[in-house]
């Protein structure tokens, strides 16, 4: 997964309303955790990945 530089912010809102503000991978919460959920890709560029909302998430970047 590659960290994504600028996303518009309607779309970084609905992505973590859509994931409850909980990391990908373990489900930790936002609240309980330090540092900010980073908005990253599922599946990575290099695979063929998109940028399309679809293919992004949150993730710990102890997670990642």
């Amino acid at each position: 997964m590659k960290f994504i530089g600028y996303i518009p912010k309607a779309m970084g809102r609905r992505l973590r309303a859509q994931a409850r503000n909980r990391c990908g991978y373990c489900l930790s919460s936002q609240k309980y955790i330090l540092g900010v959920l980073e908005i990253e890709h599922v599946d990575p560029e290099a695979l063929g990945g998109t940028d399309e909302e679809e293919n992004l998430w949150l993730a710990r970047r102890l997670c990642n």
